[in-house]
């Protein structure tokens, strides 16, 4: 039997697994305040005073009808327009309930660490709904907002239908979208399509879940004898003084994946979905908008059928349970039919968490399912708030149902299940069959150190969402917050990172440089000479990285074999090693360590290298294959150690001094920047050296060699090298490219790498790095070697070392430049960083934003009317019609230096500038010429040229755009 972590295929397979949420309810910002207040049996609905209430005169709300209670969401026309990419306008228009969709279901992936990237899709479908808002009915009903921002646009920022579609828009998301609209049930609905499409393949992720806020405001309800709102302003399911619903606003999202794929992922498994169904009642009730007991016991049994677990089985009942004199009684006959018709007898408790935020309209059935996984996650069941004495008529006990007045643990060691009701107005049922996630053992805890690679919109963001990491990062194993960091979000402008060993050690000191980089920088790799060495190099980075040590066990293979060479320094005695040693030694760990970095993401746009580095530098332009490289490097060093012995000299002076101290028999070896030199020769001219260099005012440093290269020691050995350079050289290939001389110390065409000749110059002249690396241009310059010397010779550009003995070690140094790399906007592939990891909860981006408000109905009208609330929406109501006017509502930019598209248009705000171009200003603009514009300045003096108009186009254009900027 095939076992996927422990777990059995046949356990697994045609099963879904929750593995995010993320929501918003009355009483609590996010799922693990509302799990809180479930365990506590808290009440969180909202009564107001007179003074709270918003929009309601005092003679109504001192109606002996009205009820100020409501489950209020606080903050629910705040909204992140720039993590969506809406202009203000935009975000002012779109529903509220859109607006915390979108945020709920970012927070969800986020939550369930499915990463989004800004350039790939993502294969997520989304099943969404949103409940009907006085908002949507103002805006299409408004007759100056409908000119201003045009019918359709109106239509597509409020309309239900465009909740899903509005999700895969804006996140990237090319699954399946679809808005569901079966009244109280959407949501419960949405959750059993994504379930389908899942196990279909249709999508390999889906979000599904629901938005209800009618209004933001503070407000009750007017009750009527005989309807279903509560005349006490409370929620009793089931009890014996239950009298009616109240309403409430939320907000919530779950993240679904097979259950196979999400254990072989090393998802978080919250809960698993072993069976869902849906139908409808038909005519079988007594009216449109009452529930049926047959179709609603249909869809019990048919649920648990599809879970293949009888329903004797159930642990807890999450029923509907609005409270009211006819739905409970309903709900409760029509579980016991099903219980009747497969022959169950359970013994369960019964509960809603209507008891607890109200009933939320389209989002009730997802905020049961997210209480029902919470519940069977932790193995705990929890109280309903206001149940404390069953209606007798109900017979709960003779239906195999219980009360609980408090939580407590599931009993026994069996499996628990919760089966969830939802029952829209029109006859549409749903019910879900949630089971425990199965049990896994705990990740091996993972040598570190780890990258904690963090993104943010902003600056203020990361700084949020650094103490909020910060307080969750020692609950879980360190190597499984990295993964989820890594491969589990999506990577914004302003970027930080950490490499730590110990979960204490995470952002307790300021965070590596943060950017805010739009593009990333040009990446040059730098190759170092044979003096950055150390005798126990790669020993770290063998043992953690596998492509890092299977490149080198093969250069060792190659080297033992003809040389009698182990690349693995820790391997043999630091005494036996020379030249001929250490430089083809130096080159394959230069290989293993590009190679790895090509793993990882990063590729070089240009290569530099210092001395030996240069061959190195050969094989990652594409021009030789790696053994002809390392065999020709091998012979080099063994011509070399034949030479006399010899030292070599690293000074800080100018050039002027530098060559005054070249004779007898000392050369100038290498210019390295401006004011330092290396100076190479024989022992007996270089012993003084030092203290000549001390007394002329200035250090000189003995370099870890005992040779002198790039000195006259070397004419003995030309002819030889010439032989060997020429066997390696017409293994070369000539791939058309720069390439960055540190022979010459200019450009030339890789071509030159072919010639024998250039290989004997690069061993006998001068260094020419300095030249060289001037050409370079800025970017982010990466040594790939044992040390920092050429890091340590940048001045202007971004410089980091990959390897080196350092008191952090050798990863800890190698994670550092990856993440110092991803800071300044390269894309790594976090996937082949680390070995296969679980994923945990960690909190998502910070949320929040501006206020954009609501548009409410003026209560004496009947057509909409904007609150005065609505800033944004208040600047589009101009005095006069001008050519700033038009684009201040449509576009939000700060420059009119590019085309339409790149300042943010698109085919629809096109319409809108076109028509009201026309319309109010009575100038001419085809769709086509505003789409094909390379620069708005450029079109806007076309048009004024043509048009003659008194209006000054351009400087209407500049003025408009640099206002929309700052309000930007």
């Amino acid at each position: 039997m095939d076992i996927v972590e422990g777990v059995s295929v046949s356990e697994t397979e045609d099963k879904v697994a929750i593995i995010g949420m993320a929501g918003r309810f009355p009483g609590a910002a996010d799922v693990g305040t509302l799990w809180g207040n479930l365990r506590a049996g808290k009440a969180s609905l909202s009564r107001w005073t007179l003074d709270e209430v918003e929009g309601v005169p005092p003679e109504e709300y001192d109606s002996d009808h009205y009820v100020p209670v409501q489950g209020y969401l606080p903050d629910a026309t705040l909204f992140r327009e720039d993590l969506f990419g809406f202009s203000h306008a935009e975000a002012a228009v779109l529903d509220p309930q859109v607006r915390l969709l979108l945020q709920t279901a970012w927070e969800a992936l986020d939550d369930a660490g499915v990463e989004r990237s800004v350039t790939e899709p993502a294969n997520v479908g989304v099943f969404a709904t949103v409940g009907s808002s006085e908002h949507a009915l103002a805006a299409q009903t408004d007759a100056t907002l409908l000119r201003e921002l045009g019918r359709r646009q109106v239509r597509f920022l409020t309309d239900k239908d465009y909740a899903a579609t509005w999700i895969s828009y804006k996140l990237g998301l090319v699954g399946p979208a679809v808005s569901v609209q079966t009244a109280c049930s959407s949501s419960m609905v949405a959750i059993h399509q994504a379930a389908n499409s899942v196990l279909l393949g249709e999508c390999r992720v889906a979000l599904a879940g629901g938005s209800a806020v009618d209004t933001p405001h503070r407000r009750g309800y007017t009750f009527y004898e005989g309807g279903i709102a509560s005349r006490t302003g409370a929620v009793r399911p089931f009890d014996t003084s239950s009298d009616g619903a109240v309403g409430g606003h939320g907000v919530g999202m779950v993240v679904l994946k097979r259950l196979d794929d999400a254990l072989a992922n090393g998802d978080t498994v919250h809960a698993v979905l072993l069976g869902s169904a849906i139908g409808n009642d038909g005519r079988d009730k007594v009216g449109f908008t009452a529930p049926g007991v047959e179709g609603h016991a249909r869809v019990i049994a048919a649920a648990w059928e599809v879970a293949g677990i009888g329903l004797d089985e159930l642990t807890y009942f999450e029923a509907h349970g609005t409270g009211t004199r006819l739905g409970d009684p309903v709900e409760v006959a029509a579980f016991a039919q099903a219980c009747a018709d497969t022959n169950a007898r359970p013994q369960a408790v019964i509960g809603s968490i209507k008891g607890n935020i109200g009933h939320l309209d389209v989002a009730a059935g997802v905020a049961a399912v997210i209480k029902a996984a919470c519940m069977v996650r932790d193995r705990i069941l929890v109280p309903t708030p206001g149940l404390t004495e069953p209606a007798p008529g109900l017979n709960l006990e003779g239906r195999g149902l219980r009360t609980i007045g408090e939580t407590t643990p599931a009993e026994g060691k069996g499996p628990m299940y919760v089966g969830v009701s939802s029952v829209g107005i029109g006859g549409t049922n749903a019910h879900v069959v949630l089971g425990e996630p199965p049990a896994r053992p705990a990740p091996a805890p993972e040598p570190g150190p780890h990258l904690l690679p963090v993104s943010a919109q902003s600056t203020s963001d990361l700084h949020r969402y650094i103490a909020a990491l910060r307080d969750r990062i020692g609950e879980r194993p360190l190597s499984t917050i990295a993964a989820t960091l890594q491969t589990g979000r999506r990577t914004l402008p302003v970027r930080t990172f950490a490499v730590v060993g110990r979960p204490s050690e995470a952002f307790a000191i300021p965070s590596h440089g943060v950017s805010s980089t739009g593009k990333a920088q040009r990446t040059v790799f730098l190759f170092p000479g044979q003096t950055s060495r150390y005798d126990d190099l790669g020993s770290s980075m063998y043992q953690r990285f596998a492509r890092y040590r299977n490149r080198l066990d093969e250069y060792a293979e190659l080297l033992l074999d003809e040389y009698g060479i182990d690349p693995r320094p820790w391997r043999g005695e630091p005494a036996e090693r020379d030249t001929d040693y250490w430089q083809p030694t130096l080159v394959a760990h230069q290989l293993a360590l590009a190679e790895l970095l090509h793993d990882h993401g990063l590729t070089p746009a240009a290569t530099l290298g210092h001395s030996l580095g240069e061959f190195t530098a050969a094989v990652v332009r594409g021009v030789f294959e790696p053994t002809p490289i390392l065999r020709a490097v091998a012979e080099r060093g063994r011509l070399m150690r034949a030479t006399p012995l010899g030292a070599m000299i690293s000074i800080n002076t100018d050039a002027t001094t530098a060559a005054a101290l070249c004779h007898d028999g000392i050369s100038l070896a290498a210019v390295n920047s401006e004011d330092r030199y290396v100076l190479s020769g024989p022992v007996s001219a270089m012993t003084d050296l030092p203290a000549r260099c001390a007394a002329l005012g200035f250090k000189g440093k003995i370099l870890s060699t005992n040779r002198a290269f790039h000195s006259a020691l070397m004419d003995e050995i030309l002819d030889g090298l010439t032989e060997v350079m020429r066997a390696m050289t017409v293994t070369g290939v000539h791939r058309a490219g720069t390439w960055f001389s540190t022979v010459t110390g200019k450009v030339s065409d890789t071509s030159v790498l072919l010639d024998p000749g250039y290989w004997v110059r690069q061993a006998r002249e001068p260094v020419r790095y300095a030249d060289a690396a001037k050409l370079l241009g800025d970017g982010l310059r990466m040594e790939i070697g044992a040390g920092a010397d050429l890091t340590s010779l940048t001045d202007d550009s971004i410089a980091v070392a990959t390897q080196g003995r350092s008191t952090v070690g050798e990863v800890h140094q190698y994670l550092t430049a990856l993440g110092t790399a991803w800071v300044h906007g390269a894309t790594l592939d976090w996937e082949t960083i680390g070995p296969k990891r679980s994923r945990v909860s960690l909190p998502p981006h910070p949320m929040g934003g501006n206020d954009h408000g609501s548009l409410t109905l003026a209560r004496s009208e009947a057509r909409a009317t904007h609150t005065t609330d609505t800033p944004v929406l208040a600047e589009l109501r101009p005095h006069k019609t001008t050519i700033e006017n038009v684009l201040s509502s449509v576009l939000g930019c700060s420059a009119i230096d590019g085309s339409f598209l790149a300042l943010g248009g698109d085919s629809l705000k096109a319409v809108q500038v076109v028509g009201r171009m026309r319309d109010e200003l009575g100038v001419d603009v085809t769709m086509t010429d505003l789409l094909a514009a390379d620069s708005l300045g450029a079109l806007a003096r076309k048009l004024s040229e043509e048009n003659k108009t008194e209006v000054d186009v351009l400087a209407a254009l500049e003025s408009a755009l640099l206002d929309v900027g700052e309000e930007a």
